[in-house]
């Protein structure tokens, strides 16, 4: 038997992206900061897993040029999220090096640390910060597509008796 289309698959892969950058950015730092990152991407991740799953029960709704389409959507977000990535990075390998060289060292503070982490002056990490708080309007973009495409669809077959 033919494996089942799961054009909706893109985006619960990108769903589980932000589920390891989130369980990543937790496990690197304690900050109230982190934590309300965190947060934010798992608003976008909620809302891109019930699309992803939306899509791949109404598969035969959605063209195969679905992921190509609709895939630019994420980019930003990706973008956000290999930066998240890059800081818990700079952390780990900190913790793992064998010179602890106090020139390398980071500062003392939670919220000085994740900036250091992040490379970024405190307005930089403030703006960058805003931006993830935006993360969730195209994973609800993306919902409101998918949930429209259905709709119509199965308005259409009613009203028609298709």
């Amino acid at each position: 038997m033919a494996e089942a289309r799961r054009p909706g698959e893109f985006i619960l892969e990108f769903a589980n992206r932000g589920q390891e950058v989130t369980t990543l950015l937790l496990r690197q730092f304690s900050s109230t900061q982190a934590r309300d990152m965190a947060a934010h991407i798992s608003i976008a991740l909620a809302t891109l897993t019930e699309a992803g799953h939306i899509v791949n029960k109404n598969s035969e709704y959605f063209k195969d040029n679905f992921q190509s389409t609709f895939h630019g959507i994420l980019t930003k977000t990706a973008e956000k999220y290999d930066i998240i990535c890059a800081a818990c990075d700079k952390v780990a390998t900190w913790k793992r090096s064998e010179s602890k060289d106090d020139a390398l060292k980071p500062p003392k503070g939670l919220f000085d640390r994740l900036i250091w982490a992040f490379g970024m002056t405190r307005k930089q990490f403030n703006e960058f910060s805003r931006s993830l708080d935006e993360c969730y309007k195209p994973a609800l973009i993306l919902n409101y597509l998918v949930n429209l495409i259905v709709l119509q669809i199965t308005g259409y077959q009613y009203v028609f008796h298709i």
